[in-house]
């Protein structure tokens, strides 16, 4: 066994790690408050407060009416029930005599003459014509109307303008036909298509050997114009003297033929 000698070891060393650089750190950062933020207050639009309008009264006028009253409706009546006898109120008495049982009042409806074409308007005229009715003839004219009289005899021409003047002429021709026996109407044309009506009459025994009449209508049937021209005969006045005294007699045939007598002293 070999010996062994007494080695020393050489030390050990432990390896020391190197001390660790430490980063310096920054010192914080410190941050200055900040200032509140104050915001300007809000500027808000006065709003006007709504407007009430107060309902208006409805106005009626210033008519007041007096209510209405109902009548009460009466029961029926049963006559299987019904009833011995009913009481009556009592009659009133007035103090004019008895009341009347009945009232009466005069009703006289106008008739409204509106004639619906020529030949109504026709038979208007023609009818008052043969009765000399100077109102009902007349319902024919209006103030538009114009009648115009041409006589054969002297020539004269006469115009009749509205209902006044018509109305004269209408009433001096009724007093020169006192006497309508000899009266004739040959030719009574009613032309509805032209509005128009032509006749042709004569009445001798008055004085009228001829007439003729043109009548024009107007929209609303009204004769507007009537064109007449006559054959008229003038009067005959005979004059005669009596022998004793100084009674002086004028002895007239009128346009009808008839005599009439007056004395003048």
């Amino acid at each position: 066994m070999a010996a062994v000698s007494n080695v020393v070891a050489a030390p050990m060393y432990e390896a020391v790690a190197a001390p660790l650089a430490y980063e310096t750190v920054a010192a914080p950062v410190t941050y200055a408050a900040a200032a509140p933020l104050t915001a300007a207050p809000l500027a808000y639009e006065t709003v006007a407060a709504p407007v009430t309008y107060a309902a208006a009264a409805p106005t009626y006028g210033t008519a007041t009416f007096a209510p209405t009253t109902y009548a009460t409706q009466q029961q029926p009546v049963s006559y299987l029930n019904a009833p011995a006898s009913i009481s009556l109120a009592p009659m009133t008495t007035y103090g004019y005599g008895a009341a009347p049982s009945q009232l009466s009042y005069a009703f006289n409806p106008v008739a409204v003459y509106a004639p619906g074409s020529v030949q109504a308007a026709w038979d208007n005229h023609f009818e008052a014509f043969g009765k000399q009715d100077v109102d009902k003839i007349m319902l024919d004219y209006d103030e538009t109307s114009v009648a115009r009289v041409y006589n054969n005899v002297d020539g004269s021409k006469v115009e009749f303008a509205g209902t006044a003047k018509i109305r004269e002429m209408f009433t001096n021709l009724f007093k020169d036909l006192p006497d309508l026996s000899t009266l004739d109407a040959p030719v009574i044309d009613v032309d509805a298509a032209g509005n128009q009506v032509f006749l042709v009459w004569k009445c001798p025994g008055c004085g009228f050997e001829t007439a003729t009449d043109t009548f024009l209508f107007g929209p609303d049937f009204k004769i507007k114009r009537q064109n007449i021209v006559v054959t008229k005969k003038e009067s005959k006045v005979v004059v005669s003297k009596k022998e004793k005294g100084l009674l002086l007699s004028v002895k007239m045939t009128d346009r009808c033929g008839g005599a009439v007598l007056s004395e003048v002293r």
